[in-house]
């Protein structure tokens, strides 16, 4: 099995200021396009309020531009009538958060990259994006960060995404190649990483979250984990490559 490795991206360019910041705007405001959805959909004493707040997102991607920076698939999903989102683009959409972390991070907006292990409370996140509000402001604040503070991020994510899925595949039954296990090749992974500059708890074994093992934690909060990491992986993957279609994006891992 495969360990995840740090690329050359010397002859990369990464994205812009000005274009990390409007896709920020843009994740932001499909994240909570998904809330909005679920209210709507999921709870019917506060169906009103959230079609009101779904509105209000409606209106404020029309009137500063927004809705032009969506993706392609951004887009479809945006152009859908309130209330029509189905079960799955709302889940799939409501961990575009831990995407919105990553590139609020990138540019200045929050100060150390939150945790990769907990979800924490995305309202607090939201209320950094300026929704229903002028984006001049926001736009000329970002700033972004150095394009090896924003590597060395990356290949944290990337490893960190790489425990995440092969935790999946061994979950889901898929067999290693013969000879190799999916300990060993965790075990080869965690030794000497950090002179690769990736910073994670372990104890040789694995990941040790809250002082536990990542293989012996329960299955919710593993799944919580798997999307944190890929949200954050897509979004530092998109930022440092320049041009990179935001639909197109792939986590090499």
């Amino acid at each position: 099995m495969e360990i995840p490795f740090r690329e050359s991206r010397q002859e990369r360019q990464m994205q812009t200021t000005e274009s990390v910041a409007k896709r920020a705007l843009c994740v932001g405001l499909m994240a909570m396009r998904a809330q909005a959805e679920n209210g709507i959909s999921n709870i019917p004493e506060q169906a009103d309020r959230y079609r009101e707040f779904g509105e209000s997102l409606l209106q404020w991607a029309g009137e500063y531009g927004i809705a032009d920076a969506l993706s392609s698939a951004e887009l479809k999903l945006h152009d859908q009538p309130l209330g029509d989102w189905d079960r799955s683009a709302i889940f799939e959409t409501f961990w575009r958060v831990e995407a919105l972390k990553a590139l609020l991070w990138s540019i200045g907006v929050i100060e150390e990259m939150p945790s990769y292990y907990d979800v924490g409370n995305p309202n607090e996140i939201y209320s950094m994006v300026p929704i229903n509000q002028p984006i001049e402001g926001f736009l000329d604040s970002a700033a972004i960060r150095g394009k090896e503070t924003l590597d060395a991020e990356l290949h944290q994510a990337q490893f960190l995404n790489w425990r995440a899925r092969t935790e999946v595949m061994r979950l889901q039954g898929m067999e290693p190649p013969p000879g190799d296990s999916y300990a060993a090749t965790v075990s080869r992974a965690l030794d000497g990483i950090e002179q690769e500059g990736i910073n994670v708890e372990h104890d040789g074994v694995d990941l040790l979250i809250d002082g536990q093992r990542l293989v012996d934690l329960d299955g919710e909060t593993k799944g919580n984990f798997a999307s944190i990491c890929y949200e954050r992986h897509l979004a530092l993957e998109w930022i440092c490559a320049d041009g990179t279609d935001w639909d197109q994006t792939l986590c090499h891992t």
